[in-house]
């Protein structure tokens, strides 16, 4: 760890800049982490701007340094995996040559290997190193890769299972030798949390105060959240949490997981193992009157796009449209005027 917490709460930065042989830089009694890391990016700058960042000849060469400024701070780890390996299929070729037309090329042999949907991420990973680039001014040129559109996706369908599959998948849980797949997978049904949420959901999620509820930390988008359980979902978790540390409440489950579901004879969509108990909560909660907004703040989900997917499962999905529209109203017409008054429009536009 670059920046460490003291036990007096403030922070030290300790980097060594360059490598193992590198000079080795100690700061201490930063008031906050931020400031720490402020401080940390600072170093970085300044001996990369003056040492290393004048000679980036390379793609290669450019990809590592935005990992040792901004890179390594993201929590998507394959990402930088997935940038060495690009750089490979394109030739590694100089910063001078790189453009748009060449990663068009390397896109057109992708797809034959890959889906469009991997594709489109690798775009955005490698136009996102640079426009950090730019921001940290390194790189003094327009983006290569600002002008190439992203593939269009055809929208995936998402699978959910009804009350008897939900009944029979949780019967086949119970009987498992694992100990917590069963209040693992009630939790993801209850909260629509991803399975990785609830499967390393910390001792100190078990919320008590006012009504029971579950904070999930460290979650996809970074963004913390907490989501109401019953009391009775709230004792089940407290009497099972024998993890195996002082910090996690259950030992991991996943791989029972999908025992139980094969064992179950339950034909799930590709993909969607563990992520069909999300959808299923998802989509019970629209079609059991609950609103999308809500919904969103429920899964975590940064865009509503994410979450418009399950609107057309809820019972007045556009029943609006016989109520609201401009010719209900016009109580002075008869049923086949309005028909006529309604044509007449539509040939006028």
């Amino acid at each position: 760890m670059v920046v460490k917490a003291r036990v007096d709460g403030k922070y030290d930065v300790d980097l060594t800049l360059g490598g193992r042989s590198g000079k080795r830089i100690r700061e201490k009694g930063f008031l906050s982490k931020e400031m720490a890391r402020a401080r940390e990016a600072e170093l970085n700058h300044f001996y990369y701007s003056t040492s290393v960042g004048s000679d980036i000849q390379t793609l290669q060469e450019f990809i590592d340094l935005w990992y040792k400024l901004h890179g390594h701070t993201l929590k998507d780890k394959y990402r930088i995996s997935r940038l060495n390996a690009m750089c490979v299929s394109l030739g590694s070729p100089t910063l001078s040559v790189f453009n748009a037309a060449m990663f068009a090329d390397y896109r057109v042999r992708r797809v034959q290997e890959v889906s469009t949907a991997t594709v489109n991420h690798e775009l955005r990973y490698l136009r996102a190193v640079f426009n950090e680039m730019i921001r940290l001014g390194y790189y003094h040129s327009d983006n290569p890769l600002s002008q190439i559109r992203s593939f269009r996706v055809k929208q995936m369908e998402l699978g959910y299972l009804d009350d008897s599959q939900i009944r029979l998948l949780l019967d086949q849980c119970g009987e498992s030798s694992n100990p917590h797949l069963l209040t693992v997978t009630k939790i993801c049904l209850s909260t629509g949390c991803r399975f990785g949420e609830a499967e390393f959901l910390l001792r100190t999620g078990l919320v008590s105060l006012g009504s029971p509820s579950l904070r999930f930390v460290d979650t996809k988008n970074g963004k913390n959240r907490s989501v109401p359980i019953s009391s009775n979902l709230f004792d089940e978790i407290k009497s099972v949490c024998n993890g195996p540390s002082k910090r996690m409440l259950f030992n991991t489950c996943r791989s029972a997981f999908k025992y139980a579901v094969n064992k179950s004879g339950l034909e799930l969509l590709e993909g969607q193992m563990t992520h069909v108990l999300r959808h299923s909560f998802a989509s019970h909660f629209i079609m059991n009157g609950g609103d999308i907004v809500t919904l969103q703040r429920i899964l975590g989900h940064s865009d509503l796009q994410m979450t418009l997917r399950y609107a057309h499962l809820s019972p007045d999905y556009l029943a609006q449209v016989l109520d609201l529209n401009p010719l209900t109203n016009c109580s002075h017409l008869s049923s086949d005027s309005k028909i006529l008054s309604f044509e007449k429009l539509e040939n006028q536009s």
